[in-house]
């Protein structure tokens, strides 16, 4: 299901890349909206590896307390 989601987004970010101009000023504006998406997914992803590992960090617990 990942691979199909990054195949996706893939197949967008070459439309939108391929479909601007290439003047310097949409290069910028296009790799900078690139980053902006790459940190608000990493800042996702250690959102969600916080609550697995505190998820985790309680089943451990339980299991230890028994």
């Amino acid at each position: 299901m990942l691979a199909r989601q990054g195949t996706a987004i893939g197949v967008l970010y070459e439309l939108t890349w391929r479909n601007r101009n290439y003047d310097e000023e949409s290069r910028n504006e296009f790799a900078s909206i690139v980053n902006e998406a790459k940190s608000k997914q990493r800042k996702r992803l250690v959102d969600d590896e916080k609550a697995l590992a505190a998820k985790m960090a309680k089943i451990v617990k339980g299991a230890l307390d028994q």
